[in-house]
C-alpha cells in the first residue's frame, strides 16, 4: 500500500509539487535513474502524464538522455528504460488516454519527482506563462542600457545602426534625470543593472565614471544590489580604463573581433580607414596581465570572415588566452535586423547553416580552454530589457527605447527620461506591452519555451525591417541535442561514439518547429490586433517602420484606463 493513498487527491498533488522541489538541487546533473533515490521510493496513485516540456535525445546501445526544460533536469536512460518511455509517451498520445500502462516503480518515482511526469489535469502552459509574467513584471528590478553616446570610432559596415550616426555626446540634463528616474524607484527596488552601450560608449567613459558613482552611492544606501558592464569595440579599454570601470562595479565587457588581423580589419576599421586589430588584442592581453576585468571576446560570423573566424581560435589559444581565467570567446551571427544594416544583408547566414558552423566553432574553443561547455540557462534567455517591464535603453538625447536595436531611430522611442511616468502610453510603447510568446503557436508548441520565452521580442514586434535571416530563435533551439550530449559527455555519462548522426537538431528539430518569415509576420499581426481591440487604434506593419511618422506618439489615456 502507497505512503500516500489514504491522501486526498489535492493532497496527492502537493506531494508531487513537494517532491520536486526537493529534488531541485539536480538542476543540470545528470545520473543513470536505476542510482536516483526518491523519499519513500513509492509510486504515487494519482494520473499522470509526460511533461510537455520533456526532450528527448536517442544514443547508442538503445538508450536516451531525457531533458526537462522546466526543471532543466537531464537524465540517462539505459536501453529498457527508454524502451519502457517510450512505449508509454506512445499509449498517452492516444485519443483515449490509457492511463492503465506503467512504468517500473523506480522509473516512475525517479521521473515523477525530477518533473518528467506531472499530473494529469496540471496545465503546463498556464504554469509556464504565470512564471513568466511573473518574471516580467518584478517591480524589484530595473534593468537599464545607457548610451553615454551614439558616435562611434569605428566604421564596421554591417552595423544595424548604420554608418550615419549622430556625433552628440550625452546631454548634460540626461545624467541627472537618469539618477532620479532610479531615485523615484528606489523603495521598490531590490537589483539594478546597467549595461553601458553605444556607439561607443568609452568615448563617453567620463559620464560613465561620474554616473557610476553617484548610482553606487545611492544603491549602497538604499540596500539595492548594483552590476553592470560595457559592451565596446575594445580601441580606448586600456588597463587604466578598465580598471577604473571595476573599481565602478562595471565588471566585464563585451569586445568583438571579427578573426584575424586582415578579415577584422576589413570588418571592422576606424573611421579613418585604418585597422583595429593589433590595438585591440594589445588592450586586451594587458587588461588581462593587469587587472581582475573579465572580457568576453563576441566574433561575429558572416559569409566572410568564416575561415579567419576558425583562425582566431588556432591564435589564440597559441597566445596563451586560455590560461585567463577571466577571458572568454563566444560567436554569434552577423544579422541585418534593422533597415540600416548595411553589408549585412549581404554577409548573413541561413540560421541552419550558422549554427551547423557554431557547433564546431564552439566544440573546438571548448577544448581550447576558451569557452566552458553550454549548460541550460537558469532564467528565461529573452526575459531581456526589451521584454521586462522594468527595462529601459536611454539614449544621449533621454530619448526611451525598450531595445538597444531601435535606441538610434528616434521614430522609435517609447518616451522620454524627462516625462517617464507616461512612457508606457505611447503608441511604441504599446508594441512592446501587447507582445508574448504565448500568442503565436511556434513559440507556444516548443519545447525549451520555459527557458527561451520567445528569445527576441524586437524581431516580431519590428518584423520586416531587415532579411529573411533575422529570425529569433536561439541557438539552444536549433542545438538542442548537440548541446544536451555535450553536457553529458563533458561528466563522462557518453563518448563520442555514443551519439547518433540521425539526431542532429538542424533536422531532427526535437524541441519543435522553428520561426520563419511568416511565423513572425503572424506574430506582429496578433500585436497589431490586440493594440487595436485595446484602443481602437489602428496600425500597419508600415506604419510601424515608420514609428512616429505616422503615429501619434501618445495614446488618449482614458482608453488604456478603460
Amino acid at each position: 500500500m502507497s505512503r500516500f493513498s489514504h491522501l486526498s487527491k489535492q493532497e496527492k498533488k502537493a506531494a508531487i509539487k513537494q517532491l520536486a522541489l526537493q529534488n531541485r538541487e539536480r538542476l543540470f546533473r545528470i545520473k543513470p535513474v536505476e542510482t536516483e533515490q526518491v523519499a519513500g521510493n513509492e509510486l504515487i496513485d494519482i494520473e499522470i502524464k509526460p511533461s510537455r516540456y520533456n526532450i528527448v535525445i536517442p544514443i547508442a546501445k538503445g538508450r536516451a538522455l531525457l531533458f526537462n526544460s522546466v526543471n532543466r533536469h537531464l537524465v540517462l536512460l539505459d536501453s529498457d528504460e527508454h524502451q519502457q518511455w517510450s512505449h508509454y509517451c506512445e499509449k498517452l498520445k492516444l485519443v483515449e488516454k490509457d492511463y492503465s500502462v506503467k512504468l517500473n516503480r523506480q522509473l516512475e518515482s525517479t521521473l515523477t519527482s525530477s518533473g518528467f511526469l506531472v499530473d494529469a489535469e496540471f496545465d503546463e502552459i498556464e504554469a509556464v506563462k504565470t512564471n513568466y509574467f511573473k518574471e516580467r513584471q518584478d517591480k524589484s528590478t530595473l534593468m537599464l542600457t545607457v548610451a553615454p553616446t551614439m558616435a562611434c570610432n569605428f566604421a564596421c559596415g554591417y552595423c544595424f545602426q548604420g554608418l550615419n550616426k549622430d556625433l552628440r555626446k550625452i546631454d548634460e540634463k540626461v545624467p541627472d534625470a537618469i539618477y532620479q528616474f532610479i531615485e523615484s524607484k528606489k523603495q521598490e527596488l531590490s537589483n539594478l543593472s546597467i549595461t553601458w552601450y553605444g556607439g561607443e560608449p568609452l568615448m563617453g567613459r567620463e559620464t560613465i565614471f561620474e554616473l557610476s558613482d553617484k548610482i553606487i552611492k545611492l544603491c549602497d544606501e538604499s540596500s539595492i544590489n548594483y552590476n553592470s558592464g560595457i559592451v565596446t569595440n575594445g580601441f580606448f579599454l586600456t588597463p587604466k580604463v578598465a580598471q577604473k570601470l571595476f573599481d565602478r562595479r562595471c565588471t566585464y565587457a563585451q569586445v568583438t573581433i571579427d578573426g584575424m588581423e586582415e578579415v577584422h580589419d576589413k570588418q571592422r576599421p576606424l573611421l579613418s580607414g585604418r585597422g583595429s586589430f593589433k590595438e585591440i588584442m594589445q588592450n586586451i592581453r594587458a587588461v588581462m596581465e593587469e587587472t581582475p576585468f573579465a572580457i568576453a571576446v563576441r566574433v561575429n560570423v558572416g559569409q566572410e570572415n568564416l575561415v579567419s573566424a576558425e583562425k582566431l581560435l588556432t591564435y589564440l589559444t597559441e597566445e596563451g588566452y586560455s590560461q585567463y581565467g577571466q577571458f572568454s570567446v563566444y560567436f554569434a551571427p552577423i544579422e541585418a535586423s534593422t533597415a540600416e544594416s548595411g553589408t549585412a544583408f549581404n554577409e548573413s547566414l541561413s540560421k541552419q547553416e550558422f549554427n551547423e558552423r557554431l557547433i564546431k566553432l564552439r566544440a573546438r574553443a571548448t577544448e581550447a580552454g576558451l569557452s566552458s561547455v553550454v549548460t541550460a540557462p537558469t532564467g528565461i534567455l529573452g526575459m531581456c530589457v526589451a521584454a521586462h517591464e522594468g527595462g529601459y535603453v536611454i539614449s544621449p538625447n533621454g530619448d526611451l527605447h525598450k531595445c538597444w536595436e531601435t535606441a538610434h531611430d528616434p521614430s522609435k522611442r517609447i518616451g522620454t527620461i524627462f516625462d517617464h511616468t507616461n512612457s508606457n502610453v505611447t503608441v511604441n510603447s504599446q508594441l512592446w506591452e501587447n507582445w508574448s510568446p504565448f500568442d503565436n503557436p511556434v513559440c507556444s508548441n516548443c519545447s525549451i519555451l520555459p527557458m527561451c520565452g520567445g528569445f527576441c521580442p524586437h524581431r516580431y514586434v519590428y518584423y520586416g525591417s531587415g532579411d529573411d535571416n533575422a529570425l529569433p530563435c536561439p541557438d539552444w533551439k536549433w542545438n538542442t541535442a548537440e548541446y544536451l550530449f555535450s553536457r553529458a559527455k563533458s561528466l563522462g555519462f557518453v563518448t563520442d561514439d555514443d551519439w547518433l548522426a540521425g539526431q542532429a537538431t538542424a533536422s531532427a528539430k526535437q524541441s519543435g518547429e522553428r520561426h520563419s518569415a511568416e511565423s513572425l509576420k503572424y506574430s506582429q499581426q496578433i500585436v497589431i490586433d490586440k493594440i487595436k481591440n485595446n484602443t481602437g487604434l489602428v496600425i500597419t506593419p508600415e506604419t510601424i517602420q515608420k514609428g512616429e511618422e505616422t503615429m501619434p506618439i501618445r495614446i488618449i489615456e482614458n482608453t488604456l484606463r478603460e
